[in-house]
């Protein structure tokens, strides 16, 4: 029985690959609509350039390609400077999700910081093949946010 139970879990996590993903570029002032950290799912160079239209933001040095996909990773607003997303260059990829292992950065209780709105975000090129969903996961593995969900009504994560 027990040789069927580690059977089964070695062929349920072979489902799982690494890939690697590149961010493209990232902002302290992404304009993101709330607190609450968030991903997106950007299908081409040409969704990437809506997307930073609507912002009304400029990232530096990003020029999407016109047949990959892209995620951007946002912290959601924040009450100063001195935060941050920092997203880890491997990812798992499980069947058409991939699943981005994301630090969010807080800045150290008491330290100086610039004293205005800011809403990080990054812009990371997704490695080739179809992609259905974009999960968020901190380096605990908790879930912090989906694609396919709305961002949730609470702050995002602090640190």
């Amino acid at each position: 029985m027990r040789a069927l139970l580690l059977a089964g879990v070695v062929a349920v996590s072979g489902c799982a690959a690494s890939v690697n993903v590149r961010e493209v570029a990232r902002s302290q002032y992404c304009n993101t609509p709330g607190p609450a950290a968030r991903v997106q799912l950007l299908r081409g160079g040409a969704a990437v350039a809506t997307w930073l239209g609507e912002r009304g933001i400029a990232l530096a040095g990003a020029e999407p390609q016109a047949d990959a996909d892209y995620a951007v990773v946002e912290t959601g607003m924040r009450p100063t400077g001195g935060y941050a997303v920092e997203v880890a260059e491997q990812a798992t990829r499980r069947g058409e999700r991939i699943v981005l292992r994301v630090t969010f950065v807080a800045p150290e209780p008491g330290s100086l910081q610039t004293q205005a709105l800011s809403s990080p975000c990054a812009l990371v090129q997704l490695p080739p093949g179809r992609h259905a969903v974009v999960e968020v996961r901190d380096p605990a593995g908790k879930a912090v946010a989906s694609s396919d969900a709305p961002p949730k009504a609470e702050p995002g994560p602090t640190q």
